[in-house]
């Protein structure tokens, strides 16, 4: 079994921070038109995990008079290949777009839709044949024009990290950094095993945990996964946190060569908001929702 190498994708998260931005869409003719050529200029690379472009829709929380709130969240990634700064020193990123749509207002999170950019990038050094330690982070910019103004948000992740390759396992361990959040330290741990002919463990503590089963030769898969993350909010007045945690099913089929089409279907087990307002913090349970999410993966190189 081949086991995938860390990447800033796993690491830092891909949460949508809410905030009062930019009330442009995304249309799906130019998004379809995207997508095709970064599969003629991918298709030549070699291959670790990444997604390419992501779409999620379902229920994430209830409204004070208990409607039902449903996102639809689009995500577009290009991967910039690998550049080999020394002999065992690369330098990797990737360039994102964001666009989410509510179809009701958040109270205390604005009207929608959200747009959003994102850079990510990590530099890795191997130290020898079974450690390798990188250096990631993630700039995400939003433009926030309720009174029309140019003032932008800016969202920071850093991760520290080093990987430890095993005879059939690969262990993760580091820290991560992310702003605006009241615990922007976290401490991560991670493996990548076989369990058996054919099952797999994938994890990342405490953002994800993914259990595999192949079901087939070209390695089209089913599991189960749980996921947690905190979505971080700021303006001039309100300091939010959204905290959710997920378990569901998932599948992935290969689509062609490297390219696999990943299928999730989820259920919210904690979901809350913590707030901040005028010295105040208040925390409150929000009713649980279902969210499905279909995502365009692909292997970009590794060096």
């Amino acid at each position: 079994m081949n086991q995938k190498k860390t990447s800033s994708d796993d690491l830092l998260q891909d949460d949508f921070p809410y905030c009062q931005v930019n009330q442009t869409g995304f249309p799906l003719k130019r998004s379809l038109v995207f997508i095709a050529a970064l599969i003629l200029i991918c298709s030549p690379l070699q291959a670790q995990d990444f997604s390419l472009f992501s779409y999620r829709t379902g229920e994430i929380m209830k409204t004070e008079d208990d409607e039902s709130v449903r996102i639809q969240e689009t995500q577009i990634r290009l991967p910039i290949p690998a550049i080999k700064l020394a002999t065992s020193t690369s330098i990797q990123g990737a360039i994102g777009y964001h666009h989410a749509d509510f179809d009701d207002k958040l109270s205390l999170l604005s009207d929608s839709p959200i747009d959003a950019f994102r850079v990510d990038i990590q530099l890795k050094h191997q130290l020898n044949d079974d450690w390798d330690v990188s250096l990631a982070a993630s700039e995400r910019i939003n433009r926030n024009t309720e009174t029309n103004s140019d003032k932008r948000e800016v969202f920071s992740q850093i991760a520290l990290f080093g990987e430890k390759q095993g005879s059939i396992s690969r262990w993760v361990f580091g820290v991560v950094f992310r702003t605006h959040l009241s615990a922007p330290i976290v401490p991560i741990v991670g493996i990548t095993r076989p369990l058996s002919e054919k099952w797999a463990l994938d994890a990342l503590l405490p953002g994800r945990l993914h259990i595999w089963r192949t079901i087939k030769e070209d390695q089209s898969r089913i599991g189960f996964h749980t996921m947690y993350q905190t979505q971080p909010f700021v303006n001039n007045l309100v300091y939010l946190e959204h905290r959710t945690m997920r378990v569901g099913v998932t599948g992935e089929a290969r689509v062609y060569s490297n390219l696999f089409l990943r299928v999730d279907a989820s259920h919210t087990l904690l979901n809350t908001l913590d707030l901040e307002f005028a010295n105040d913090e208040i925390t409150q349970d929000i009713d649980n929702g279902v969210l499905f999410d279909v995502a365009l993966r692909y292997r970009i190189p590794s060096k």
